[in-house]
């Protein structure tokens, strides 16, 4: 049992440097954390245990209270610390690629003795069972103590490849969306509590076989002297700007032209939601120097505003001229798919973004370049932008065509097709 009631809960500092890059890795799918262990008081902790959920290694802090990680996958990770005479605690990090993430962990200066919440239990779906439906991962769990107990989500394709896909949530229930057909996939359930007791259950799998869903096309933009979208939902869309230019095949006043202020503003529909699977393909030809970049990058299609609720979903965006797309999650923060594509200017090229629901994956012409495993996106109230951000800025230049949404992952089979 615990002494006591810990009154004093964890105090962290997450934050994750967007300009900070690790000169000795140039590995897009690493990052590193830079961390330091103290007192509430503010003084260094010598020797404090450091591990990470997923995990990577174990360090000890040094006489100044400083660790570091290098070189660890891009992900979601829980960045524990622990030492005799202390409470362990945790704080919750997001590793992006070429990134370093910092973080300050908090030890009171009091130990509990906790025991560790009690083995997750998987229910359903059940082990190496064959679905046509997407699932809902259920399990149950207990603790010894009655503590109360949060759980991350742990999938992948491959038993050596899991990933925290759901981080901290207090129900016992996920449901999955966006599964690739044919597909194999596993899964476990990790458990802790408020004072560093960690358990994980056993590992299982299933087989999925998709049904493909109707109506999956909800914006399609061929702009032939127009903006008109020609999909059954017939979404508004509104013109700044946009004149008209040949298409790839040649053709007078058949593709868009955005001249570095121009865009095409859609105006939002419940029809697009965006933190369930889509895809967007599209054919673009860049003006030289790829349009008014910030930071290095301009948007394709986004619904991307700032960092408050309801704000930012996804973006679809050239940086530096090569392919890339992110998404944005309140409690992680940005997560990217970087590829190293670079799209030529003044040439027609056809890329696709991909969200299965559990990944980003990049396509250029008809050609998989890229996938991440990302959070679910944020819902966004805000339209959706073809040739900017909201806010003004990452403003693309050059030729559009073609552009389709669609509220499912396609197949590469799919991809290949809308790229000819």
């Amino acid at each position: 049992m615990k002494n006591f009631l810990l009154l004093l809960i964890l105090t962290t500092l997450i934050i994750s440097c967007d300009s900070t890059s690790d000169s000795n890795n140039n590995d897009s799918q690493f990052g590193r954390i830079n961390g330091k262990v103290i007192t509430k008081n503010l003084y260094p902790i010598q020797g404090a245990e450091i591990y990470t959920i997923p995990p990577t290694e174990v360090l000890v802090s040094k006489s100044n209270g400083e660790f570091i990680f290098v070189q660890v996958p891009i992900g979601l990770y829980r960045v524990y610390a622990k030492k005799e005479g202390y409470s362990p605690k945790y704080v919750n990090i997001s590793i992006l690629g070429n990134k370093t993430s910092e973080a300050t962990i908090v030890l009171d200066n009091f130990d509990i003795d906790n025991d560790p919440p009690n083995k997750p239990i998987l229910i359903s779906p059940t082990d190496d069972i064959t679905l046509n439906t997407q699932p809902t991962l259920e399990w149950r769990c207990t603790d010894p103590e009655n503590d109360i107990l949060l759980y991350d989500v742990y999938f992948g394709l491959s038993a050596n490849s899991l990933q925290i896909i759901e981080s901290g949530i207090d129900i016992t229930e996920y449901q999955l969306s966006g599964l690739s057909a044919n597909t194999k996939y596993f899964w476990k359930i990790g458990a802790f509590d408020d004072f560093g007791g960690y358990s994980e259950s056993d590992l299982w799998s299933f087989n999925y076989k998709e049904i493909e869903p109707t109506n999956a096309l909800i914006l399609n933009l061929s702009f032939d002297n127009n903006v008109n979208d020609m999909s059954n939902y017939a979404h508004f869309c509104q013109q700044t700007n946009l004149t008209y230019t040949k298409n790839r095949f040649g053709n007078d006043n058949s593709a868009a032209y955005l001249n570095g202020s121009a865009y095409v503003e859609v105006i939002k529909s419940t029809f697009m939601d965006f933190t369930q699977p889509f895809t967007i393909a599209l054919w673009i030809k860049p003006d030289p120097g790829y349009g008014n970049t910030f930071e290095g990058e301009v948007d394709l299609v986004s619904r991307y505003g700032t960092t408050t609720s309801n704000m930012s979903s996804f973006a679809f965006l050239l940086k530096n001229g090569y392919l890339s797309s992110e998404v944005f999650k309140s409690q992680s923060g940005r997560s990217y798919c970087p590829s190293d594509v670079l799209i030529q200017t003044n040439i027609w090229t056809h890329v696709t973004l991909v969200y299965n629901g559990t990944s980003l994956i990049l396509f250029a012409n008809g050609v998989e370049v890229a996938q991440s495993i990302v959070p679910k996106p944020d819902s966004s109230n805000l339209n959706l932008y073809i040739g900017k951000r909201s806010l003004n800025n990452r403003i693309f230049k050059g030729a559009i065509d073609d552009v389709k949404v669609y509220n499912k992952a396609l197949t590469k089979a799919e991809i290949s097709q809308l790229a000819k």
